[in-house]
């Protein structure tokens, strides 16, 4: 991605993910920040090739919902709902000068997420929205903790995993 900086310099930069999605035959920016809809209480992302709806409670339904072409994906943690307040992750530590510099505008549209501590007893859950893709990251604090720790999914999905161990859910 090349930067006009003004005064005839430009700045390019290089990324390990994709900083673009294409709608309508289009490039577009990701912008994954998160703006609170009160209506729904959740907190949805800008601007990406899916919309991610995370929820700012716990309270029983999906903590994050996919929609993409038209299809819902919900990620749900069972056992019962701890009804904790999910935070907003803190966006990439990058040292603002009086001017961000365009590498640092882009990381903050890129990366966000929330967090739920204490989502399931002995389980933390992070959310993160990092270019085109959606991670959750589960801390468990406890052998009690495991059983909540399962991958179910819905009809037409299945799963599996790269090269580094991480999980990907995949349509069939």
């Amino acid at each position: 991605k090349v930067f006009d900086m003004g005064h005839g310099r430009r700045q390019a930069i290089y990324y390990a993910e994709p900083v673009h999605y294409l709608s309508g035959g289009k490039f577009v920016d990701i912008d994954n920040r998160l703006s609170l809809d009160r209506a729904a209480n959740v907190m949805r992302s800008a601007s990406n090739a899916f919309v991610a709806s995370i929820a700012c409670r716990d309270e029983g339904k999906p903590v994050i919902t996919l929609r993409r072409d038209s299809v819902d994906f919900a990620l749900s943690y069972y056992g019962e709902p701890a009804g904790v307040t999910a935070a907003l992750l803190p966006m990439e530590a990058t040292a603002y000068a009086a001017e961000p510099t365009a590498h640092a505008r882009l990381s903050e549209k890129l990366h966000s997420g929330m967090t739920y501590r204490e989502l399931r007893p002995g389980m933390d859950v992070e959310i993160r929205l990092a270019g085109n893709g959606v991670k959750d990251v589960l801390t468990l604090h406890s052998s009690e903790a495991q059983k909540y720790a399962c991958l179910i999914l819905p009809e037409g999905f299945d799963y599996a995993q790269d090269a580094n161990g991480n999980t990907l859910v995949l349509r069939e």
